[in-house]
């Protein structure tokens, strides 16, 4: 049987310990970390502000936010490549377009946990970020439980 190239989602859980105070910043550090979005300290920094973004933009369908510096339109509860270009470049963070799609952008769409959407919005994948961890879990599930039963499957040819 043939493999098939496309691969649904890519997530990377690593084990952290917990973080007990109620802090956005520590908790979004936490989920960035956990999930592997940022190679290093740097990366997790812009990360953590992206998530953010993105979580702020999935509260509206359609609008503005308010990011700090300038206001973000929000369509289809997602944020356009191009705002987000011009945030980072309003934050003088120094990252071009291509390390945009490389660095970050790839990398949550491979985590499954943001989607493109129309006019080349991205957004979360379901309405909160909560609901998208969810919806991810289940997919997980369902894929490793086929996993699970063609190893049970093997097995079979080990037995003696």
């Amino acid at each position: 049987m043939p493999l098939n190239d496309k691969l649904a989602f890519k997530l990377t859980v690593s084990e952290l310990p917990s973080v007990s105070q109620q802090d956005m910043d520590a908790l979004l550090d936490y989920l960035v970390n956990a999930l592997g979005l940022a190679s290093n300290r740097s990366n997790a920094v812009l990360a953590r502000q992206l998530l953010r973004l993105f979580m702020l933009a999935s509260e509206k369908k359609n609008g503005f936010i308010d990011s700090g510096i300038q206001e973000l339109e929000v369509i289809d509860s997602g944020l356009r490549a191009n705002d987000i270009l011009n945030w980072l470049k309003a934050h003088e963070t120094g990252i071009g377009a291509s390390q945009l799609y490389n660095n970050y952008l790839n990398a949550f769409i491979k985590a499954g946990l943001i989607v493109k959407r129309k006019h080349s919005a991205y957004g979360l994948k379901a309405e909160s970020f909560y609901a998208t961890l969810k919806e991810t879990e289940l997919n997980l599930n369902k894929e490793f439980n086929k996993v699970l039963e063609h190893a049970k499957k093997l097995d079979v040819f080990f037995k003696k």
